[in-house]
């Protein structure tokens, strides 16, 4: 299956598509939105002689990304928006959207969920998700572990879209894409805030953050 890419103007996107582009994995548009004219993805794109279409918003909510999102026969997007973004149900009707979460579904639903994770269960996971109205809450089709990385600076920079980009790359590969059944811990499921920045020292400090990837 070949899947569409719409991209925010993110540092998460910029290593989406650069490591998509390095694994030499097909798909179909690609479709950047942003307020700036000239972006790094832009530039990317060209770079690599790439087709790419752009359009000018900061929401995927717009009446003009929603008209040309709607506008692709393909029905299949891989969608990494701005941070907080919901895709509006005019679009999920029409559309399949595919999205990475870093954490394991659906236990750890919400934001920062890595630092959760680690402390309460002191592993990693991303997840890949079908869209829903409902968030962190679509049908689960690839789950990844991952170690914990080896400089505990890590956590507090790239890593979250490291292991995203990862995890997207490999669902892209996959030829067959198939819905996970779980069983899912009713210890840990809940629906995880924004983790609090000493709530993250602490949970560092505690040297979960020992094992390299």
């Amino acid at each position: 299956m070949i899947f569409n890419l719409i991209l925010a103007d993110t540092s998460r996107s910029y290593m989406y598509l650069k490591n998509i582009i390095k694994e030499s994995i097909l798909v179909d548009n690609i479709l950047i939105y942003s307020n700036k004219k000239f972006t790094k993805l832009r530039k990317l794109c060209l770079k690599n002689k790439l087709d790419f279409l752009t359009i000018k918003t900061k929401s995927i909510n717009s009446k003009i990304a929603t008209k040309k999102i709607l506008s692709f026969e393909n029905k299949n997007f891989i969608f990494s928006g701005y941070p907080g973004e919901i895709v509006k149900n005019e679009i999920l009707l029409k559309k399949n959207f595919f999205h990475c979460h870093p954490g394991k579904l659906p236990e750890f639903k919400g934001s920062t969920t890595i630092y959760y994770a680690l402390l309460l269960k002191k592993d990693i996971y991303c997840s890949v998700i079908k869209i829903s109205d409902k968030i962190d809450s679509g049908e689960i089709f690839y789950e990844r572990k991952f170690n914990k990385p080896l400089n505990k600076i890590e956590i507090e920079k790239k890593f979250d879209d490291k292991i995203r980009s990862i995890t997207i790359c490999e669902f892209l590969k996959k030829k067959k894409f198939k819905k996970i059944k779980y069983k899912s811990s009713k210890k840990y499921l809940s629906s995880y805030y924004i983790c609090h920045p000493l709530l993250r020292q602490l949970i560092i400090k505690k040297g979960y953050l020992n094992f390299s990837l």
